[in-house]
């Protein structure tokens, strides 16, 4: 009878984390602050020298000024990355924190740079 009630309460648990995780994912608000940031890692590493292998050699990736969301936008209308620094991009741990709060898995951020 135990083992039946810590079933069904792990089961709402996990109902309960479910249900939380769309309606956050549904929250446009949300959803835009979080591409905002992580568009706005994308231009730190992009605006130091234009070298993002060498801003992160260098510890300059999140040492730019911040931004408003408006901004980010605007900015990253006009940008055009390569896959090479797409990856170097995504490794940093603000992107991967990011994506998880996204509920973007590792095996799909793979895949990512083809679907943007």
């Amino acid at each position: 009878i135990v083992a039946m009630f810590v079933e069904n309460v792990v089961k709402a648990a996990k109902s309960k984390e479910r249900q939380t995780r769309k309606e956050r994912l549904r929250d446009k608000g949300f959803f835009a602050t979080k591409v905002a940031e992580m568009l706005a890692v994308l231009l730190e590493y992009l605006g130091a020298d234009a070298n993002p292998e060498e801003a992160q050699q260098r510890g300059l990736a999140g040492r730019m000024p911040n931004r408003s969301v408006e901004e980010v936008f605007e900015e990253a209308a006009e940008l055009e990355i390569d896959r090479a620094t797409f990856e170097i991009v995504r490794q940093d741990e603000r992107v991967r924190r990011i994506l998880d709060e996204l509920d973007i898995s590792d095996e799909d951020t793979n895949h990512l740079f083809a679907t943007l």
